[in-house]
């Protein structure tokens, strides 16, 4: 009798290891999962601010693409079997945008674009020869006069530009600018319609840049009553425009 009593108090003993040994294993793989789920929740995390951090970094880089830019302006007017006009100095006012095609970079540094906008140019010319009718005199006489050219246009056209480092970027671009032009010689005005072609580069770290510009257009003109280097500019003569620009720029 008293054997049977200590085995089934060995029994209940072993049942009772057994049952301990058992919750400590089950809180051990709470316990587990518990620390699993908080891993995967800062991992997350983590990830999630590395995520807005680069977003951000791309966002100072490749955000601001609307821009001002202030040039100087050298340009030229060869009219067709006359001489050619060169500007003493000139100035350009330009503002513009550039849509990326794309929102991430190709190879993390490229990207394809399209750049539009208004500007206006003003260029002053020197040393143009007028021949004009002298009423005293009853004939032509040779006059040196100023000269003045305004032109006020669109611009639309693709870009490529390059972020090779930090917040350094490279832009080369191609733009058609029909624009709206006005020559005033002495008393006389000129207006015509030219359509210029444009091409340039551009180097930016930031907000600030720096660039440079060829322009070209030919159209037509129209004189009345002058003589240009003792020849008649006749109606519809054809006039070739070059210029060139150094420009400073803006972003914002």
């Amino acid at each position: 009798m008293k054997r049977m009593q200590i085995n089934i108090k060995k029994a209940v003993l072993m049942l009772s290891v057994i049952a301990v040994s058992q919750f400590v294993q089950a809180q051990s793989g709470d316990s587990s999962q518990k620390i699993d789920s908080l891993e995967r929740q800062v991992a997350a995390l983590t990830s999630e601010v590395q995520q807005h951090k680069q977003e951000k970094e791309h966002q100072k880089i490749w955000g601001r693409e609307k821009s001002w830019s202030i040039a100087y302006l050298t340009q030229s007017i060869k009219p067709e079997g006359a001489e050619k006009l060169k500007s003493k100095f000139g100035i350009t006012l330009n503002r513009g945008r550039n849509i990326y095609f794309h929102k991430k970079p190709i190879g993390n540094v490229l990207k394809f674009g399209i750049e539009y906008g208004v500007e206006v140019s003003y260029a002053n010319y020197k040393d143009v020869n007028v021949y004009e009718w002298n009423e005293v005199y009853h004939g032509m006489e040779l006059n040196n006069v100023s000269a003045h050219q305004v032109d006020a246009g669109l611009f639309l056209g693709p870009t490529v530009t390059v972020n090779p480092v930090s917040k350094l970027k490279v832009k080369v671009y191609f733009h058609f600018v029909p624009s709206y032009d006005l020559l005033i010689i002495d008393d006389q005005r000129y207006s015509n319609f030219v359509p210029y072609f444009s091409y340039g580069g551009e180097v930016s770290y930031g907000r600030l840049g720096i660039g440079i510009e060829g322009r070209t257009g030919q159209a037509k003109i129209k004189e009345k009553n002058k003589f240009f280097s003792a020849e008649k500019w006749v109606e519809n003569r054809k006039c070739r425009f070059n210029g060139f620009r150094v420009y400073l720029t803006i972003k914002i």
